[in-house]
């Protein structure tokens, strides 16, 4: 009974340590730097489409918030909670780029 609960604390508090790590300043400045270069790779893409070029850019300026709000203090103290919604809706506009970016047409119609 002691071993099983000791295995839980064990394992619990692994998880807590991954957790912290994944949602700490560091993490979350290189995921934005990260989004940063794909922006600049998707607006060389699709030039013309105005639409994406206009969510690009919110993209990128809720990028650099994010990078000024981990460099402050307060950032420590969302809770733990908060720090994983923001990394898993940072994580899912990364996926909705990288899409974006594997969807784009040839730039010619004819076969190379």
């Amino acid at each position: 009974m002691v071993a099983s609960r000791l295995r839980s604390l064990v394992h619990w508090l692994k998880n807590r340590r991954r957790l912290k790590r994944e949602t700490s300043p560091d993490a979350f400045r290189r995921a934005t730097e990260e989004m940063l270069e794909l922006i600049g790779m998707a607006r060389g893409v699709w030039p013309g489409d105005s639409q994406f070029q206009t969510r690009l850019q919110r993209i990128e300026r809720e990028m650099h918030q994010l990078q000024e709000l981990t460099a402050q203090r307060r950032f420590r103290h969302l809770s733990l909670q908060k720090r994983l919604e923001l990394r898993d809706s940072l994580q899912r506009s990364r996926q909705m780029l990288m899409h974006s970016l594997e969807t784009v047409p040839p730039p010619t119609d004819r076969v190379q």
